[in-house]
């Protein structure tokens, strides 16, 4: 009787763990993308285009989040964390049985084919670029002095009522124009069926959408470049000109701040490290006899305090840019009222770099004009031509207006440029080939 009762608790067991595999539609794993630790906290949810999220169950055993069944219209997997950047998969036809998120902090997610760089996604603003370039206009507006915004500005205001014109930025070699533009609601752009994406997707006059992504800064404060150089929150301040009083008040009519080199500051003499043990601006450092000719170092509230600063301006689409491959700032004390251990010359984001949805082409972007207007031609290699040929179930052949362009995206998708991203990862991560148009070269 005994062996009977072990017998018929292991199959019960047997059974039960058995109806659990079967029930899981799909089990999702997410994890730190640098440590590669499980996270257990986050929000994952199944998502489709206007209807209510579903949020998924965890097992704390074998540690995945699941659901036992996707309903029909959910064709997204979204995961969220109030200390990570938002991440998904999608696939109209259908999602996989098991998928791996791998979530970055906001300052420092990774693109596919990038092993230097981190960068930040700008989510409320997309950047349009019509089929039509729009650069023979003559249309005008008292909003803009750019006929090509004013144009936009009447093309959105019929089309696409949810949409304003903000601004205009130039992509790639040949200069390709696109229209910055935001949600009147002022709330960021969905990674997948947005509604406002889905709407552009379908408009004939729109060739490609753009997203930017900036370059950003790790847990020490130091940014990087394009090419990996690191740049830094200035560490030291030298001043000169700051001996006696009467120099102070000499009239200047400029400012001198400049960088230099620490290896340049080394050959000067060695630091001595003063430390500027409060954080006030210069008058209050030179009421307290604290300015003298020497080289500084900043406490750890002067530099908390610029990087809060960055923080800002990074949450208003702008990223604080008075770094250099250096460590010292010179301040000039030869003018009184507007010196400051910070930093006073404006400076403003500079985007480095912007992903689309259209796939891979050459950086050689033809201009056709035809019936009194310019239109773009993309030009793919062959080779990426001979791989999407190869991947069908994947990428989709679009041909715009007339049959003028031709252009490959991901298949079975509604998402907007950084989605796109999300999905290129992952396909890349099982083998399959699906290159992404990464801009670097941005003109204001």
């Amino acid at each position: 009787m005994k062996h009977l009762s072990i017998l018929y608790f292991a199959l019960l067991s047997f059974c039960i763990s058995a109806q659990e595999k079967t029930t899981h539609a799909i089990k999702i794993y997410v994890e730190d993308a640098e440590t590669g630790k499980n996270i257990d906290d986050a929000k994952v949810t199944l998502e489709g285009f206007e209807i209510p999220a579903i949020t998924a169950k965890y097992d704390t055993k074998n540690r995945y989040y699941y659901f036992n069944e996707i309903p029909s219209g959910y064709n997204t997997v979204m995961s969220y964390h109030k200390k990570y950047n938002e991440k998904g998969f999608q696939n109209v036809a259908g999602l996989p049985e098991e998928l791996k998120l791998q979530l970055h902090t906001p300052f420092r997610v990774k693109i596919p084919s990038d092993s230097n760089h981190f960068y930040k996604e700008d989510d409320y603003r997309i950047y349009i670029l019509f089929n039509d370039t729009i650069l023979n206009t003559l249309k005008t507006c008292p909003d803009f002095d750019s006929k090509s915004l004013c144009l936009a500005k009447e093309y959105i205001m019929k089309f696409h009522k949810n949409l304003i014109v903000k601004d205009e930025l130039s992509f790639g070699t040949w200069g390709l124009n696109t229209i910055v533009v935001k949600k009147k609601n002022k709330k960021k752009f969905k990674r997948f069926n947005d509604l406002e994406i889905k709407k552009i997707a379908t408009d004939k006059n729109i060739l490609a959408v753009y997203a930017i992504l900036m370059l950003t800064k790790d847990e020490k404060k130091t940014y990087f470049d394009q090419d990996g150089t690191p740049k830094y929150i200035p560490k030291y301040i030298k001043y000169i000109h700051c001996d006696t009083l009467t120099n102070n008040y000499k009239s200047n009519p400029s400012l001198a701040i400049e960088t230099i080199k620490a290896s340049e500051v080394s050959q000067q003499g060695k630091r001595n490290n003063s430390s500027s043990n409060i954080y006030s601006d210069f008058k209050e450092k030179l009421k307290n006899g604290l300015i003298k000719n020497n080289v500084y170092e900043r406490n750890k509230k002067e530099i908390d305090v610029l990087s809060n600063s960055d923080q800002i301006r990074i949450s208003n689409g702008e990223l604080l840019d008075n770094f250099n491959n250096s460590d010292t700032i010179v301040v000039s004390c030869q003018k009184l009222k507007t010196i400051t251990s910070i930093p006073t010359d404006p400076n403003y984001l500079k985007q480095y770099i912007a992903t689309s949805d259209i796939l891979s082409y050459n950086e050689i972007n033809n201009l056709s004009y035809k019936n009194d207007k310019f239109y773009y031609q993309i030009n793919y290699d062959l080779n990426d031509i001979l791989e999407y040929k190869k991947e069908k179930f994947l990428i989709d052949l679009k041909e715009t207006t007339n049959n003028e362009i031709q252009i490959y995206k991901l298949n079975n998708n509604i998402a907007s440029p950084l989605g796109t991203m999300d999905l290129i990862e992952y396909y890349n991560l099982l083998g399959i080939k699906a290159h992404q148009k990464i801009e670097k070269n941005i003109k204001r």
